[in-house]
């Protein structure tokens, strides 16, 4: 039987990391709305996984929703 996200660790399961589909699902937004946000600097700051693609750990989006305001949220 082999390990899940679900029967990982808590802090091993921090270092996880997420690719952009994986991420936007996640954090509950469009690519698009992604995509605006790291433009803007408003999102986490990413690794590069390979010359075109991007991840991010799940700890790191966990933190970042947790200081996002709620407003921010809602609009």
């Amino acid at each position: 039987m082999s390990p899940s996200i679900e029967t990982l660790p808590t802090d091993l399961a921090r270092h996880r990391v997420l690719d952009t589909r994986q991420t936007c699902q996640f954090v509950n937004l469009s690519v698009a709305q992604w995509r605006r946000l790291r433009k803007a600097g408003d999102a986490p700051k990413g690794r590069q996984l390979s010359k075109r693609k991007q991840g991010w750990q799940v700890g790191a989006l966990i933190d970042w929703i947790a200081s996002r305001d709620p407003e921010q949220i809602a609009a």
